[in-house]
C-alpha cells in the first residue's frame, strides 16, 4: 500500500477572500493526489448565506473524500448564536459537525471545538474525548490516527483550549498520532512530546484563500503519512499560482 496524502486547509473565509487563490486552489489540491481532504474551519468570514453557498461551491470543486468542519467564523452572531449557532453551516455543508472517515492507511475524526459560549478560544469536551477514545482508538494496527479541530491544542497561549490537560490523556490512551488545525493564519508543524513521552505531531494549516494575513502568503498542507515518518510540504500561493513552500519530514 502506498503511504495516504493528506490535503489539509482550513481558514478559507469566503467573504475575505481573494478570487484569484480560489480560482487556483482547486487544481493544486487535485494535482497533489490526496487520499483524503481535510478543511479544519473558518470556512466562511461571517457565516452570511452567500459566504456559505460560496464555500459549498468551492469544497465540491475538490476531490474526496472529504472531512469538514466548523470554525468560529462559521457560528451566526447574535442572536442566532444563542438559539441554533450552526444552522446555516449544516444547511450548506452538513449536518454533522463531528464527522468520521476512513480510508486505506488512515483513519480521521473531527471535533467541533467551537460551543457558542467559548466560540473564539475553543473547548473540548468530555463526551468529545470519549468519541476520540472510541473512534480513533479502535484503528487498526499501523493505521494514521488523524484528529482534526479548529483550535490548535498546542503551541498557544497557556489554557487557551479548555480541556486540553483530559485531551493529551485521550490522545495518548488513543494512540493519536496527527492533529490537524487551524484559527492562527499561521502554518507550522511541530512534534508534541505527550505526559508519558509518546510523540505526536500536530500540523497548522495557513489561511488558503482568505485576505486576512499575518505576515505570510496564503498556503494549504499536504502530509504524506508514511510508515516511519510524515512528510509535510507547505504549498504557498504568489499572484493566483501555487509553488511548493517549506518541507520537513518528521519521526512517526
Amino acid at each position: 500500500m502506498t503511504a495516504p496524502i493528506i490535503a489539509h486547509l482550513s481558514d478559507l473565509h469566503f467573504g475575505a477572500h481573494d478570487p484569484a487563490a480560489v480560482q487556483s486552489l482547486a487544481g493544486d489540491v487535485i494535482a497533489a493526489r490526496p487520499d483524503l481532504v481535510i478543511v479544519t474551519g473558518d470556512l466562511t468570514m461571517r457565516a452570511r448565506e452567500r459566504q456559505f453557498a460560496q464555500a459549498r461551491a468551492f469544497l465540491d470543486r475538490l476531490p474526496g473524500p472529504r472531512l469538514v468542519i466548523p470554525g468560529n467564523h462559521d457560528l451566526a452572531a447574535t442572536p442566532g448564536r444563542l438559539l441554533d449557532p450552526h444552522r446555516r453551516y449544516r444547511a450548506h455543508l452538513g449536518a454533522d459537525l463531528e464527522p468520521r472517515l476512513e480510508v486505506p492507511g488512515l483513519r480521521a475524526l473531527g471535533l467541533a471545538s467551537t460551543p457558542r459560549w467559548r466560540w473564539k478560544n475553543g473547548r473540548v469536551s468530555r463526551a468529545q474525548r470519549d468519541g476520540v477514545a472510541a473512534y480513533l482508538g479502535a484503528a487498526g494496527t499501523g493505521a494514521g490516527r488523524v484528529l482534526a479541530l479548529h483550535h490548535p491544542p498546542y503551541g498557544g497561549p497557556p489554557g487557551r483550549l479548555l480541556g486540553l490537560r483530559s485531551l493529551a490523556s485521550t490522545l495518548e490512551a488513543a494512540r493519536v498520532d496527527l492533529v490537524l488545525a487551524g484559527h492562527t493564519h499561521l502554518p507550522a508543524d511541530a512534534v508534541v512530546v505527550l505526559p508519558s513521552g509518546r510523540r505526536l505531531l500536530q500540523v497548522v494549516a495557513g489561511s488558503a484563500t482568505s485576505t486576512r494575513l499575518r505576515g505570510t502568503p496564503r498556503s494549504w498542507t499536504a502530509i504524506t503519512v508514511g510508515p516511519g515518518e510524515f512528510r509535510v510540504e507547505v504549498r504557498v500561493e504568489r499572484d493566483g499560482a501555487w509553488h511548493r513552500g517549506r518541507v520537513a519530514t518528521h519521526p512517526r
